[in-house]
């Protein structure tokens, strides 16, 4: 009697698991197209209305679940984005483009990016059904900051027009960017005035940015490290600082203040669909922690995106203060600013870093994959079923819980840890011998391995 009870007892706890492992199967697997990035492409412009829906279509809703972002260096178009794309990555940021008056005063978009070379690319990728989001960036570092004289509300109808025009190539089936990626940087040039990052180009920045959300385009942007930086609560638009740490490399006056947290404080972080924060700044602060301090990588990359979620005060001043140098843009003293995890990739540096002498921070892509681990668990119980098809509760909980190790050392959420990573740059991609989108998707899963 009383072991039949318990026996029974004991199914039912196997039964009430099994389904509760059924569910989670079920939740992964419906989500699985984003998690591969065999996502269905979006084949309207932004603006334009599903048929029979009469909505607006966004194209954030492309983003994949989890990402690797690749920049392309300067002007690049090349196989070697198709390759990177297999490798892992399944967002492109193609570089670059500038906001400046051409001769007669009139505002242009400038580029020096191929786009029939882009156009033949995106449809390589469509035909290998590696399904992409691709984004322009706007700046670079010693690129010029966007052009005052306009608003970014002019701005914004400028570059929308410039992107369906311009860029686009219907006849490779390439309507345009998905959106773009402001990478508003410093100068080698230390009196340069691109070395001051001004409340009125933050202005046009912002206000193009709202303008881009409400057409339905992607819009991110990519502070280096110094430029959004939850350990200060000092804000400055000058970019010609020292790096924080008193003891490290004082000499190198290139680090701002916190410049871009004043477009997350004025026009809200709904106005970003993702943050790449860059911790190859030079001798930036996850450098220092990492490479002086001996904080393991995951640590320090977990800490920090806690950082963001958790929030942390900005002094943005009033105008009499200096701070931000114009009288038309106060917007309060301290204002708390917040990124979700969600909108968090960690930027990353490939092969290249190793030939800096110390200077730019190289992570090791396999000292990364505890940031993920939930991420990770998550597929692999997705992969166990997939491969063993289980056929009944004895072995559905055999698959549930064959990965112990795993299990009982990762204590992060999904929800905690960051939408992916993002690196500069996909033309030194096997540099070195460091390919770093393949190494990402050893955990990260956002393409299928190649067995």
């Amino acid at each position: 009697g009383k072991a039949s009870r318990e026996n029974e007892v004991s199914m039912g706890w196997r039964l009430l698991l099994a389904e509760m492992a059924l569910c989670a199967f079920a939740l992964l697997h419906a989500i699985e197209g984003k998690q591969t990035g065999q996502i269905e492409g979006n084949s309207m412009e932004p603006g334009q209305s599903r048929v029979g829906e009469g909505e607006f279509v966004d194209l954030a809703e492309r983003l994949p679940e989890k990402m690797i972002v690749g920049y392309a260096n300067w002007c690049q178009c090349d196989e070697k984005i198709v390759e990177a794309a297999k490798d892992g990555v399944n967002t492109v940021i193609w570089f670059n483009t500038n906001l400046i008056q051409d001769d007669n005063g009139n505002p242009k978009v400038e580029s020096c990016t191929n786009f029939d070379c882009v156009g033949r690319i995106t449809k390589q990728l469509r035909e290998n059904k590696l399904e992409t989001v691709h984004l322009m960036s706007i700046g670079g570092w010693n690129a010029p900051h966007p052009d005052t004289k306009f608003t970014g509300k002019q701005w914004f109808k400028v570059w929308d027009e410039w992107n369906k025009k311009t860029a686009a190539r219907p006849e490779l089936g390439f309507k345009g960017f998905d959106g773009f990626d402001w990478d508003i940087e410093g100068n080698n040039n230390v009196s340069s005035e691109w070395n001051t990052l001004t409340v009125d180009a933050l202005d046009v920045m912002g206000e193009m940015s709202q303008e881009a959300k409400k057409a339905g385009y992607i819009v991110s942007m990519a502070p280096a490290q110094s430029y959004l930086d939850p350990e200060s609560s000092k804000f400055f638009t000058k970019l010609t600082f020292p790096p924080h740490i008193s003891d490290w490399h004082q000499d190198f006056m290139y680090h701002g203040r916190n410049a871009y947290a004043y477009l997350l404080a004025k026009y809200g972080i709904q106005t970003f669909d993702f943050i790449t924060v860059q911790l190859y700044e030079g001798w930036s602060r996850a450098n220092f922690e990492i490479t002086e301090k001996n904080t393991k990588p995951a640590k320090y990359v977990t800490d920090l995106v806690k950082s963001f979620s958790d929030g942390w005060d900005v002094d943005i001043g009033p105008p009499t203060s200096g701070k931000i140098g114009s009288t038309h843009s106060k917007i309060g003293s301290t204002h708390r600013v917040r990124v979700p995890p969600s909108k968090v990739v960690i930027g990353l540096s490939n092969g290249w870093a190793l030939e800096s002498e110390g200077k730019f921070l190289y992570v090791e892509p396999s000292k990364l994959q505890e940031t993920m681990c939930a991420h990770t668990l998550a597929l692999s119980t997705k992969a166990k079923f997939n491969e063993q098809q289980p056929e009944n509760t004895h072995q559905i909980l055999h698959v549930q819980h064959s990965d112990r190790s795993l299990s009982s050392s990762c204590t992060s959420k999904l929800e905690d840890e960051p939408r992916g990573f993002g690196f500069w740059n996909i033309e030194d991609e096997g540099k070195n011998d460091v390919r770093l989108a393949s190494a990402l998707n050893q955990f990260l899963r956002t393409r299928k391995l190649l067995r």
